[in-house]
């Protein structure tokens, strides 16, 4: 899971509209008994929930940079695999060509 960027990113986005979509409802269920003194209840109420998901949203943006580094740290090791290889198939065949002889010209012993 963590090795798919899209992945994470996606559930980053539905658990962030399943926190605003609660946020929402919760906020206008408790306007809609109280009544009184709207913005400062809404306004304790947002920091509430926010703070109560805060938890989970750190979780999920280590969990996105962790895999976004990963990614890139596995993309580098990668390259430097086939450059490493290439150089090896190199030295090979520079030994190859060391080792055999020169061809014989024609006309001559």
């Amino acid at each position: 899971m963590c090795g798919n960027t899209n992945w994470n990113s996606g559930i980053a986005c539905v658990i962030l509209a399943v926190m605003i979509i609660g946020s929402i409802v919760h906020i206008s269920s408790e306007t809609t008994e109280k009544n009184q003194n709207v913005l400062p209840g809404l306004l304790v109420s947002v920091l509430q929930l926010f703070s109560s998901y805060l938890i989970i949203v750190i979780y999920i943006i280590t969990c996105c940079l962790a895999s976004y580094y990963h990614q890139q740290w596995w993309i580098k090791t990668k390259q430097q695999m086939m450059v490493e290889k290439r150089q090896e198939q190199a030295r090979w065949m520079q030994e190859q060509l060391a080792l055999t002889p020169p061809p014989r010209m024609a006309g001559r012993p």
